[in-house]
């Protein structure tokens, strides 16, 4: 799944799987985004847990923000049916 495929944006900063010491890991487990994506420079690893914690908050903030754009868009549609 690229990044684009995945909704998220890019999180704060590169995340791989603690079990995983590759170097040449290209892609962040937390929100699949290339390490250039990131706004914070350098590498952290993280146990699975912490990544699911970062990857489940991503997506329900994510979640929230289209929930609150929907909402905000179709009140401003209401009672305008003809």
């Amino acid at each position: 799944m690229t990044a684009e495929e995945s909704g998220l944006p890019a999180c704060e900063r590169f995340t791989v799987l603690a079990s995983r010491p590759d170097e040449n890991l290209t892609r962040c487990d937390v929100c699949n985004h290339l390490e250039s994506g990131h706004a914070a420079p350098g590498r952290r690893s993280l146990s699975g847990g912490e990544i699911e914690t970062l990857r489940r908050n991503m997506l329900i903030a994510t979640y929230e923000k289209f929930e609150a754009s929907r909402r905000k868009s179709g009140n401003g549609e209401q009672g305008q049916s003809g």
